[in-house]
């Protein structure tokens, strides 16, 4: 179970509709885990029968073998060596990919992606409760010069972390960070009314998600953003 593009996993297959925490800890409603990249790997296995998945388990930490039971709202795709596991919420779309790299029939957690489809929720005060961002563009170039977060407050503060980046690309806006063991963990911001504001869509961690299925699954939404 060789899994060179990201760090470790939990259960992604039980729990609520948690949010993924790119900057802390995982967590899902009813302490049920949530996938992730935190502590030791639990490693999955799938029965896959004329290219698709027709049962699948995982092995604890402790060691023990626990069937994944059948989700009404989850469907695997059996990708080259990848499995892709897409939920789909009320609140929005989770994207898994669990990797068997050295082919040994053992899957781990390569990336996991959560994709914001309902409108952000906004305070009785107005305030939108999301993280939202600022960018100074380079007039001549369109090189991103200066990122700001804005506070509840209304007011901004200047991003000065050398750990993250930051990108634009298909009109999104791409926050990243990699930690020392070679970790990425992202957020995406759209900007969907064109009032300067960036407001985020998306968040996750491995590889980063397809960038046309977040503007897809966002434009709905795009009034609001």
């Amino acid at each position: 179970m060789k899994n060179g593009r990201s760090g470790a996993g939990v259960s992604p297959l039980q729990g609520g509709e948690g949010r993924p925490g790119p900057r802390g800890g995982e967590g899902g409603a009813g302490g049920e885990p949530r996938p992730g990249f935190s502590g030791n790997a639990e490693i999955f296995s799938f029965a896959i029968s004329e290219g698709k998945v027709t049962e699948a388990s995982r092995t604890t930490i402790q060691g023990e073998v626990v069937k994944i039971s059948d989700n009404a709202d989850g469907r695997y795709v059996v990708q080259g060596s990848d499995v892709v596991l897409t939920r789909t919420g009320a609140h929005g779309q989770e994207i898994i990919v669990f990797s068997d790299e050295d082919a040994d029939s053992l899957f781990a957690v390569a990336s996991r992606a959560r994709i914001n489809t309902e409108a952000p929720r906004t305070d009785s005060d107005g305030q939108v409760r999301a993280h939202q961002l600022q960018v100074t563009l380079d007039e001549s170039t369109s090189d991103i010069i200066e990122v700001s977060r804005l506070k509840r407050d209304g007011s901004s503060v200047v991003i000065d972390n050398d750990e993250l980046s930051f990108s634009i690309n298909q009109g999104l806006l791409i926050e990243t960070r990699t930690s020392e063991s070679g970790l990425t963990r992202w957020e995406i911001f759209r900007d969907g009314n064109g009032d300067g504001v960036y407001t985020e869509v998306a968040q996750g961690a491995g590889d980063l998600v397809d960038l046309t299925l977040v503007a897809s699954l966002t434009e709905p939404n795009i009034d609001l953003l």
